[in-house]
């Protein structure tokens, strides 16, 4: 039977190694062979010993932990993020903390600052901070951003702007002559980047834009939303998330407004139940987003520790247009009829090459 409480030495003893070694098989282990680590790793397991991530800490001047904080946890778009992350940080023998700022950028700060003291890093996902604020956190820890760009910090972003300029161009070709964009939080530099591609696809297409105000991508905002489009006579609806576009889906269906048959309605995030539901979508590879950002995060935190000066790097993920069964052609009778909302409350474009 193993010790009730075994100790580095009583694995040292086992494995016929020093302390020091067994420190090394597990923190360094390139500094040792393989058959060594081997008895090591051998010795824990039947004592059934783990190391005490605290003293290591001590010793190391490391905690060993990231902190991953995010707008909103319920958001199906996040979960795959984390988990990728996740993995990656246990992999390299990393502990993940995880914060949610609940979509406030104040709370977000307060959150950031409680973590910083307990990790070496900080992963900001979708961050609604302020540049300024986010160089501020850097001062006390790494940080990484995920779909945000600070200049001098390192960050993974995912490139919607190609798919969201070819879902405008797919649109155009099934003869809808304008396009309505849902947008996201005003603070979200996702939701900026996402505008800007649908403007410049429709101003490059002669085609007409609409862009409704901001607003927090979420099922029952999109579906509030639709008295306005319909208002608006839209036939083709671009949502900064599938959350929003599920909205609009459901308010449609509401006033018996047919997808795609009146309107087409295309997302962007490709969650797992856009696929079931058969909606059009923009998606990557969330888990490389995640993983990709937690390794990126923790080679920094080795540099530093190794006393190499900072350096930021920006890595782009590709995205991927799907087009499903919501993203069909421009009604053959024109415009759903409108329903009984007041005018849009939305910024309109029309490019002079627009057509009547």
């Amino acid at each position: 039977m193993a010790p009730v409480s075994a100790t580095v030495r009583d694995v040292a003893r086992l494995a016929g190694v020093s302390p020091s070694t067994v420190s090394r098989a597990l923190a360094r282990p390139e500094m040792i062979s393989a058959e060594t680590r081997g008895r090591v790793l051998e010795a824990a397991r039947a004592l059934d010993w783990v190391p005490n991530r605290l003293a290591r800490s001590l010793t190391r001047g490391s905690t060993e932990n990231i902190a991953v904080v995010v707008p909103d946890i319920v958001n199906p778009f996040f979960p795959p993020l984390i988990r990728g992350g996740q993995q990656e940080a246990w992999r390299r023998g990393f502990s993940v903390l995880l914060g949610d700022s609940n979509e406030d950028a104040a709370r977000e700060l307060h959150v950031a600052n409680e973590l910083a003291a307990q990790v070496d890093g900080l992963l900001l996902m979708s961050s609604r901070l302020p540049a300024r604020e986010i160089l501020e956190l850097r001062e006390r820890c790494e940080v990484v951003v995920v779909n945000r760009v600070v200049r001098g910090v390192s960050g993974v972003v995912i490139d919607t702007a190609p798919s969201a300029r070819r879902a405008v161009r797919h649109l155009v070709g099934a003869g809808h002559d304008a396009v309505h964009y849902v947008s996201g939080p005003a603070d979200s530099w996702s939701n900026k980047q996402r505008v800007a591609a649908v403007q410049a696809a429709c101003d490059a297409s002669g085609t007409a834009c609409h862009v409704l105000a901001p607003s927090v991508g979420a099922f029952e905002r999109g579906r509030a939303c639709v008295d306005d489009l319909l208002a608006a006579g839209a036939t083709a609806v671009l949502a900064y998330d599938d959350i929003t576009a599920l909205g609009i889906v459901a308010g449609l269906a509401d006033r018996d407004v047919r997808v795609p048959g009146d309107v087409a309605v295309i997302g962007c995030d490709d969650i797992p139940m856009a696929g079931q539901l058969g909606l059009a979508t923009i998606g990557a590879p969330f888990d490389s987003v995640g993983a990709a950002a937690a390794g990126l995060l923790i080679e920094q935190i080795a540099r530093r520790a190794g006393g190499a000066p900072r350096r930021s790097r920006l890595v782009r993920v590709p995205s991927t247009l799907f087009l499903r069964r919501t993203a069909g052609p421009a009604p053959a009778g024109g415009p759903a009829l409108s329903g009984e909302g007041a005018a849009m409350p939305a910024r309109s474009r029309r490019s002079p090459r627009a057509r009547a």
